[in-house]
């Protein structure tokens, strides 16, 4: 029997076999992703004073044997695990893998289990998970001959595809009493959206919302929670909880730069001529 875990006024052993999938289904899963993903799921866990005690990531879908103390419920922890490594995929790869949906990479819903006297069996199980998947896919592919029977394979693999049509472009009648020839004006931005709007201190807003921008990206890519960001920063959980939904009233363009150096990053000002083209402007950017 494994080592018992206790709190301050229980003693337990709650272990659950948890599975998900991506969204879609994709096989995105591939294997230098894969070996990353099991590192992050880990220290999510830790996060949560959750371990992995076995886990393997399929091509498609993933297995893991957590161990949950009972004052979490399992909805949370596995939501938490998906919802914030769906967060870092998308900030770690979606800006050079089409195929990372944004934060939306898991599918809705899991699969849970409890795992009791059966615990081997279940680690055996996600162990060899991934032969077992191959082994049923060669299966697959000898159960369902093509059209014609199994010795017309070549003649339907020959058969060329039929090209897709364009579609017509159907233009609806207009609606009775609907103005129509409404010509639309279409004005550059300035790269600004504050100015664009009318606001006064647009220069101030847009640079307090780019570095809280960067500030939102770095607690993601760190994988820290607020109570960390907290305590980094040196202020409370509430004005964290602002800060990374951008109410950034309370805070100055001066104390942002000061929260990005807490958190490991250089801050660098740079003054240089503007080109003829446009006039002078303040731009925060994020290496």
């Amino acid at each position: 029997m494994d080592q018992l875990e206790s709190l301050s006024h229980s003693v337990w052993e709650c272990k659950y076999h948890v599975a998900f999938i991506p969204k879609c289904r994709r096989k995105v899963l591939y294997e230098s992703l894969r070996q990353h993903l099991g590192e992050v799921f880990k220290r999510l866990a830790e996060q949560k004073e959750c371990r992995v005690l076995e886990g393997h990531l399929m091509p498609d879908h993933a297995h893991m044997l957590l161990s949950i103390p009972p004052k979490y419920a399992v909805s949370e922890v596995v939501g938490f695990i998906k919802g914030k490594s769906a967060i870092h995929l998308a900030r770690t790869y979606g800006e050079h893998k089409q195929n990372f949906a944004g934060q939306h990479f898991w599918a809705r819903g899991y699969f849970v289990s409890t795992v009791g006297r059966d615990e081997t069996a279940i680690r055996d199980y996600i162990r060899n998970q991934e032969v077992e998947d191959k082994r049923l896919d060669q299966l697959k592919m000898w159960k369902k001959p093509p059209k014609g029977g199994p010795n017309n394979v070549g003649a339907a693999l020959a058969t060329p595809l039929k090209p897709l049509r364009a579609a017509h472009t159907i233009k609806p009648p207009a609606m009775p009493g609907v103005l129509t020839g409404i010509t639309e004006q279409v004005i550059r931005s300035s790269g600004n959206v504050f100015a664009d709007m009318g606001l006064p201190d647009a220069a101030e807003l847009d640079t307090k919302a780019r570095l809280g921008a960067a500030l939102h990206l770095i607690v993601e890519r760190q994988l820290l929670t607020q109570a960390e960001v907290a305590t980094v920063l040196g202020i409370n959980q509430p004005k964290v909880s602002a800060l990374l939904h951008y109410k950034l009233e309370g805070f100055s363009v001066e104390r942002l730069m000061h929260f990005l150096v807490a958190l490991g990053q250089d801050v660098e000002i740079v003054v240089k001529s503007k080109p003829r083209s446009r006039s002078a402007r303040i731009a925060v950017k994020a290496a």
